[in-house]
């Protein structure tokens, strides 16, 4: 699954700041696809019990 480049680009919008990091080969194996790939970040990084209609 090359279409990713192997990267993900983490932008902060409200610092005005951006990071590049590698995504390991292994995830992108396991979770195949956008929605995938998106549902996997999305446990990652966000908290349990995270406010949905919080500033974070």
């Amino acid at each position: 699954m090359k279409g990713f480049y192997g990267r993900l680009l983490r932008i902060d919008l409200s610092a005005g700041q951006w990071e590049a990091e590698e995504i390991p080969a292994g995830v992108l194996e396991r979770y195949l696809g956008g929605k995938g790939l998106g549902t996997y970040l999305m446990l990652k990084n966000i908290p349990a019990g995270a406010d949905p209609l919080g500033p974070d």
